[in-house]
């Protein structure tokens, strides 16, 4: 019977093992799917080289380092090449050589993860070498030394450090490793701006990385139950727990994510489902369903923290993530074993919790220091001798080519080359068009500044004698000086006409003068906006009546007193309804409605005119512009009327707009502020 179970538990520990090896094929998925597609070929193959690589280190030296006749509770010291592993048959002699020779392959893929994209491929494979060979099996021999030979403890495990599965053996020292490289090898070109900010960088093939997530995930359910190292009913358990961990993982750092940046991240997803299963890892088999789901959510919200921070404030490029997801996520899951755990299980004396979770920490803090520490120093010497990087043209093209010289991905770069080349040379002509453009508006701006001031000087200069054209003419008018024939009425007539309409005009050039150079002041004033238009209405109801036409006004009683310059209001009035009376035929109709919207006042002058094409509308607002400009047109004007009515509107911060159908009649419509910014 017993070695029917011996049997049993080979059988079990060998699929575990096949289910940890499997994960590889999870994390080639994962990591090609986060790369750039110009680097997801070499990608893959450097994961493929961690598994060659990591299964002869650990079978020369990693095994006998870690689970040899320990010396002095240090490092093992015999085991090497395998020998003497089926001397320990109870403890599963090659199953159990096998089921560690995959744990140890994990810590190695974890470390090229987080240097991929721009490390050359020799500095990887040393890499592998290193941690397999040194960094992981030391460390393992103080934490797991007992595993192999139980009547050997680890100078750590002595302590009382528990570590069921690997959070920190195998995800927190590889993960510290991982980050010593990131850091020496610096950060891909352009992941970070010349401010700091970091850019999205790769993610390019999202059900790719879905699919290794999920691979990575049922490979888990292996790595965790293998390590009981038996078959027994608590496989269900460990099972269990390796799947609510990451489920609450993830539903917790989604909504986390969206309430902090208000959208769904699905790189932070994967990171946090992985961090849940990292943490999970070290108390699988002493907590409770409802323990593994608060690891969970611990470590999925603290993960995505983690990996922000080291993006944005340490400068850390780690395009999977690794350093928040196993040396993170690694911490969070050892440190949870005191408060989670059955008490039970735990290890220092009365199983008391604040001082396992002291032990814990130390574990934790050591694997920092041992890990972090000398991965320092060995990438540094790494990169003083042969150095890590690829150089910066194999970067920009892409590893594919640069490794393994990809038919595929040379044509992909040509193309992308090629637009980014002509990007260039069309960047450089808008820079050259937009500096002309500058020169030319420049120049504008100031011949239209000299044309204002010309202008204002010439009105003014004209105004002078033209007033004393006008005074002439009504003192003719007036036969002050002696009576007129009927001719000579009709000159003089035409004279004062003719002297006040070009006064008209002048003055409306020297008001659009001091408009453009900002020299026109408003007198602000509060006044009735219904005594204002029944004073225009009378100023101009001299010439409604000669035509016939008949006024109508509405104004609505809610119309509170207006804060304006009340002369400039004035003059727009008077400006739009002697329009209304211009180009209304006799017996025709003019309306004014006053309203209030929304804190604006609307008022609505319309008429009954010849109305106005559609074709000439955007001539209706131009200066010295009118729709029938010909010589011979019916309808006097000098074109500045609605130009410079506009311009007062907009003084104000109000609008004007006109609504008109031809042969119908025409509606302006002016929107006043009831108080004026600049009178606040």
């Amino acid at each position: 019977m017993e070695n029917i179970q011996i049997n049993i538990n080979h059988i079990w520990v060998m699929t575990a093992a096949c289910m940890v090896f499997f994960m590889q094929l999870g994390f080639t998925s994962y990591e090609a799917g986060f790369a750039q597609s110009k680097n997801a070929i070499s990608v893959s193959i450097k994961n493929l080289m961690v598994t060659l690589v990591a299964s002869l280190t650990f079978y020369i030296c990693g095994f006998g380092l870690m689970f040899g006749n320990s010396y002095t509770g240090w490092v093992g010291a015999d085991h090497f090449f395998a020998l003497g592993v089926m001397s320990h048959q109870d403890n599963l002699g090659y199953s159990f050589f096998f089921f560690q020779l995959v744990f140890a392959a994990t810590a190695a893929t974890i470390m090229t993860g987080a240097i991929s994209e721009r490390s050359n491929f020799f500095s990887n494979v040393v890499g592998v070498v290193f941690v397999t060979g040194i960094i992981y099996p030391v460390f393992g021999h103080w934490a797991w030394g007992h595993l192999f030979c139980p009547e050997q403890l680890g100078w750590l495990r002595g302590l009382g450090f528990i570590d069921f599965a690997g959070s920190t053996v195998v995800h927190s020292v590889g993960g510290w490793f991982a980050m010593a490289g990131a850091i020496t090898v610096g950060p891909r070109i352009g992941k970070y701006n010349p401010d700091g900010s970091s850019n999205q960088m790769g993610l390019h093939n999202i059900p790719l990385v879905t699919i290794g997530t999920f691979f990575l995930w049922f490979g888990w359910f292996g790595f965790n139950g293998g390590s009981l190292l038996r078959a027994s009913g608590d496989i269900g358990l460990v099972i269990t727990n390796t799947n609510m961990a990451p489920a609450a993982a993830g539903v917790s750092a989604m909504i986390f994510n969206y309430i902090k940046e208000k959208k769904l991240d699905a790189g932070k997803l994967f990171t946090a489902i992985l961090a849940g299963l990292v943490a999970v890892t070290a108390g699988s088999n002493m907590i409770q369903p409802d323990g593994a789901v608060c690891i969970g959510v611990i470590a999925g919200i603290v993960s995505i923290l983690a990996q922000d921070f080291i993006e944005k404030v340490m400068k850390i490029d780690d395009p999977v993530a690794a350093i928040a997801v196993h040396g993170v996520g690694g911490v969070i899951g050892t440190l949870c074993v005191a408060p989670f755990a059955d008490k039970s299980y735990l290890l220092v004396e009365n199983g008391n919790r604040l001082h396992q979770l002291g032990v814990q920490a130390i574990g934790v803090g050591v694997a920092f220091a041992w890990s972090f520490g000398l991965g320092m120093l060995f990438f540094w010497c790494l990169k003083k001798v042969i150095g890590i990087r690829v150089s910066q043209e194999e970067e920009r093209r892409g590893l594919n080519i640069a490794e393994y010289e990809d038919v595929v991905s040379w044509l992909d770069f040509m193309r992308i080359t090629r637009l980014q080349d002509m990007n260039v040379v069309l960047e450089k002509r808008v820079a050259e068009r937009t500096e002309d453009l500058q020169k030319a508006n420049v120049a504008l701006e100031k011949a239209n500044k000299l044309k204002s001031e010309f202008l204002a000087t010439m009105s003014h200069e004209l105004r002078t004698p033209l007033n004393a054209i006008i005074g002439f003419a009504e003192v003719l008018r007036d036969e002050v000086s002696g009576s007129l024939n009927a001719d000579q009425k009709d000159f003089v007539s035409d004279i004062h006409s003719s002297g006040q309409h070009l006064l008209n005009m002048i003055n409306g050039i020297l008001d659009l003068s001091k408009i453009e150079a900002g020299k026109l002041e408003l007198q602000y004033e509060v006044f009735s906006v219904e005594e204002t238009i029944h004073e225009v209405l009378d100023a101009i109801a001299g010439s409604f009546h000669k035509k016939g036409i008949r006024v109508r006004t509405c104004i609505h009683e809610d119309i509170p007193p207006i804060t304006a310059d009340k002369a400039k209001i004035k003059q727009v009035l008077y400006n739009l309804l002697s329009n209304a009376f211009k180009f209304t035929p006799d017996n025709g109709r003019v309306s004014i409605n006053a309203k209030l919207i929304n804190q604006h006042i609307q008022i609505a002058v319309s008429d009954t005119g010849i109305g106005i094409r559609q074709e000439d509308m955007d001539k209706l607002f131009k200066v010295f512009h009118q729709v029938d400009s010909s010589f011979s047109r019916r309808y006097e004007g000098t074109g500045l009327g609605l130009i410079l009515a506009k311009r007062l509107v907009e003084l104000h911060g109000g609008k004007i707009g006109v609504k008109s159908l031809f042969g119908k009649g025409s509606t302006f419509i002016v929107t006043l502020p009831v108080k004026s910014c600049a009178s606040v």
